[in-house]
């Protein structure tokens, strides 16, 4: 979602047809989260959705394409889908991996295509330089993000913490059956 674009362009500005796909099909409602989720990816989804809610209170369908990425773009994007007062519908296609599986996981209707793949994990420490002090806040900063990714996986999944706690010990790989039986999607939706 490199550009934000949803109104109408001026008579001297490009037509719509010539518009950017993504922010064409934002003004139909229709989002994707296809890059690594990081500050920026989730700064713009959040500035989507804000815009769309604030238009009206219509569905909104987002296609998740990701392998994820950092905690902090991931819960701000997982907090707006669940304060957005419209419904929300996630839908899983190619892959949501970590973070982009808790997204599929938060939305009010739930899909996976047939052929996509859901991987839920360890979230990742990246730690920066510093001192034995630092090191040891970070740490700790990890354990406590793990904790709230669980957390928020058993409360839309069903599982127990400590289900959750040992399958994210390692890469823990579904297909989009396993991932509905798993609680993390409703539904795997038909190809004709």
């Amino acid at each position: 979602m490199d550009s934000f674009i949803l109104e109408r362009p001026r008579k001297d500005q490009q037509s719509i047809d010539q518009m950017d796909t993504e922010a064409r099909l934002a003004q139909d409602r229709i989002l994707f989260i296809s890059d690594e989720i990081d500050t920026d990816s989730a700064t713009r989804f959040v500035a989507y959705v804000m815009y769309l809610q604030s238009q009206n209170l219509e569905p909104i369908t987002i296609y998740i394409n990701s392998g994820g990425g950092l905690c902090v773009g991931g819960f701000a994007m997982y907090d707006i889908i669940r304060a957005c007062p419209a419904h929300v519908e996630t839908i899983a296609i190619g892959e949501a991996c970590s973070m982009a599986a808790l997204l599929l996981a938060a939305g009010d209707h739930r899909a996976v295509y047939p052929n996509a793949r859901v991987l839920i994990h360890r979230v990742s420490g990246g730690f920066d330089n510093g001192d034995a002090e630092d090191a040891v806040r970070a740490a700790a900063e990890h354990t406590r993000m793990q904790e709230q990714y669980i957390a928020l996986l058993s409360k839309h999944t069903g599982q127990s913490v400590r289900k959750l706690q040992r399958d994210t010990m390692k890469d823990y790989y579904m297909t989009a059956s396993e991932a509905v039986e798993y609680g993390l999607a409703d539904e795997v939706l038909e190809i004709i």
